[in-house]
């Protein structure tokens, strides 16, 4: 069981989740496998995305350099901000632990 591409994640700090859209190497180009997980299991195993997010965005900031502007209406910030090998290392360790928790394929 080895991601092959992150399509795309969303965390939802309200609801203290991750979204995750990926594909496995065995998948076709119109498959994707989506699962939300609750951020609690991702700190079992070691791994705490909403603090890397918080430290690019303090990190921002926090910069002496007061020509660079940051853009409130940039949405993809937080899904920049956090690390996406760091992100599928996540899923594959908690994959191959929680074979019954892989979700199914659906078409893209």
């Amino acid at each position: 069981m080895e991601i092959k591409d992150l399509v795309e994640y969303e965390i939802n700090e309200s609801l203290q989740t991750i979204k995750v859209t990926f594909r496995l190497l065995q998948d076709s180009e119109d498959e994707v496998r989506i699962d939300t997980i609750e951020l609690e299991e991702s700190e079992q195993y070691g791994f705490s995305f909403l603090d890397s997010k918080e430290k690019k965005f303090k990190d921002i900031f926090l910069e002496e350099d007061e020509e660079d502007e940051f853009d409130f209406g940039d949405d993809d910030f937080l899904e920049e901000s956090i690390d996406e090998q760091e992100l599928i290392s996540f899923l594959t360790e908690y994959y191959i632990l929680n074979p019954r928790r892989l979700p199914e394929t659906e078409f893209f």
